[in-house]
């Protein structure tokens, strides 16, 4: 990536965050009187046919009317073949400070760690929408050193309730990852769930489809998973 590229980008963000800001208004009464629902910490595990998945996922306000909080994700894969375990492991960690510039817009900043290319700070934005049943996230991040990747994440949720408190659980999850500086793939992948909740459980049939490296080495694991909320 050029410098040239890197100021175009950074302008980009400093911009959205300099409208946003100007035009979002400060916290009001009517807003400090809005009733609090708590955003659980969420574990989920898969175990497939090729190897073991853990990710977890927290996302909290410092208080129930701050303006800042603390996004953070793990995410490891394990494959059985301990002759392939070296090159198919992945690691993945995250942990960002958030500020609200919109209804449902944060910006956020912080660090980034991935099994090869060690940390890098990182810059993005993260959109939260929840319309009835469904639930979408979109998350754009680049990297402000190294390769400079940049990465684009979202998901799609639907919980349609059953009887009580069961519901079917769907979602569908896509992250695509770009090395800017060397214009290469670096890392893609598809996620799918379908099943049920109840209460703070998850669980059904899952598929996570990996795509690694500039070659883009199929990397694919179907099999069961079970999430716990924690609150």
């Amino acid at each position: 990536m050029s410098t040239n590229q890197l100021k175009y980008i950074l302008l980009f963000f400093i911009v959205v965050v300099f409208q946003t800001t100007i035009t979002a208004q400060e916290d009001t009464l009517a807003n400090n009187k809005r009733e609090f629902v708590a955003s659980p910490v969420i574990i989920e595990t898969i175990i497939g046919n090729n190897g073991v998945n853990i990710e977890s996922v927290f996302s909290k306000k410092f208080t129930p009317t701050s303006r800042f909080g603390i996004f953070g994700i793990v995410d490891m894969y394990g494959v059985y073949d301990t002759k392939m375990q070296e090159v198919r492991n992945q690691q993945m960690a995250q942990t960002q400070i958030t500020f609200a510039i919109l209804k449902n817009l944060d910006i956020s900043a912080g660090v980034f760690f991935e099994k090869y290319s060690g940390f890098r700070p990182t810059l993005g934005l993260q959109y939260n929408l929840f319309v009835g049943d469904f639930h979408l996230l979109l998350a754009p991040r680049i990297d402000l050193s190294q390769t400079y990747n940049g990465e684009a994440v979202g998901f799609l949720e639907y919980t349609p309730k059953i009887k009580n408190e069961w519901r079917v659980y769907s979602r569908v999850q896509r992250l695509y990852n770009w090395d800017f500086k060397n214009e290469l793939h670096n890392i893609s992948y598809l996620r799918g769930r379908l099943g049920a909740s109840y209460q703070i459980y998850r669980f059904g049939l899952g598929a996570n489809f990996n795509h690694l490296g500039p070659q883009k080495i199929r990397e694919h694991n179907y099999g069961l998973f079970v999430e716990v909320l924690l609150f």
